[in-house]
C-alpha cells in the first residue's frame, strides 16, 4: 500500500510538472507570434461553445429577440428550470450585460425568433430581480476553461486530458487578435492594474464563464 501511494504521489508531481511545461510552451509561443505580429495561439483563445448556466433570483427571467430593452419579450425563463445552456457570446450597451442562449434552446424559450438575449446585469442601477448564474461543475466539460485547452494541446506527456465541447469560432478569433485600436500605453495600463490587484481574483474572472461574480467584476473594470 505504501508503495502503490508513493507512486501515485509521484506520478502527481509528474503530471503537475508536464502540465506547468505545456503552460510555458503556449507562453513561449504566445510571446513568438506578438514578435511576429501573428494571432495568439488557438487554444490560448479557447472559448467553449456552451456554457451552463441556472436561474438565479425571484420570478421569470425575460428572453428579448435582441440585446435591448425595448426588443420583443419573445419568451420567459421560469424559476422552475434548472438548466439552460448559454453561448460564450456576450453584448455590452447602455442597457447592460447581455447574454446569448445557446440554439439548443430556441424551442423552448424563443421560439419565433432566430437569437434569444438575457440581461445579466444593468449598468443603470436597475438590474433584474431575476437572472441567470454561471454553472462551475468540475466535472461538466461545458464548464472547462482556455486553461485545460493550453493542456490539451501543449503538453507532449500521456497525462489524462480533459474533453472539452467545440470551440466558439468567432468568440475565439477576437480573442486571437488585439483590437485595432489597442495601445501600447493601454496596456501598459492594464498589466499595471493586474499587478496592483490581487492576482488570483484575476485569474479565476478571466477563466469563470460569463455570469459569475468574478467574471461579471472584470467586466465592471474593463467597461470602466
Amino acid at each position: 500500500y505504501k508503495l502503490l501511494l508513493n507512486f501515485n504521489t509521484k506520478l502527481t508531481a509528474m503530471d503537475k510538472a508536464h502540465k506547468r511545461l505545456s503552460q510555458i510552451r503556449c507562453l513561449l509561443e504566445s510571446v513568438e507570434c506578438m514578435e511576429r505580429g501573428e494571432s495568439l495561439p488557438e487554444p490560448l483563445c479557447y472559448v467553449a461553445s456552451i456554457v451552463p448556466y441556472k436561474h438565479s433570483g425571484k420570478g421569470a427571467i425575460s428572453v428579448y429577440s435582441e440585446p435591448n430593452v425595448k426588443a420583443i419579450v419573445v419568451g420567459k425563463i421560469s424559476d422552475k428550470v434548472k438548466q439552460v445552456s448559454a453561448t460564450s457570446q456576450v453584448e455590452t450597451n447602455s442597457d447592460g450585460f447581455w447574454l446569448k442562449l445557446a440554439s439548443r434552446e430556441k424551442e423552448k424559450f424563443f421560439p419565433e425568433t432566430e437569437s434569444g438575449w438575457v440581461l445579466l446585469d444593468s449598468v443603470t442601477g436597475h438590474s433584474p430581480k431575476a437572472t441567470l448564474v454561471a454553472i462551475k461543475d468540475e466535472k461538466s466539460a461545458s464548464s472547462k476553461d482556455w486553461m485545460e485547452s493550453v493542456i490539451n494541446n501543449f503538453s507532449l506527456s500521456s497525462i489524462e486530458k480533459d474533453d472539452l465541447p467545440p470551440r466558439d469560432t468567432e468568440m475565439s478569433n477576437k480573442l486571437r487578435d488585439p483590437h485595432p485600436t489597442w495601445s501600447i500605453e493601454q496596456d501598459s495600463d492594464l498589466a499595471e492594474f493586474l499587478c496592483k490587484n490581487d492576482m488570483p481574483f484575476i485569474a479565476k474572472s478571466l477563466s469563470e464563464p460569463v455570469g459569475s461574480d468574478y467574471s461579471n467584476e472584470w467586466f465592471s473594470f474593463i467597461r470602466a
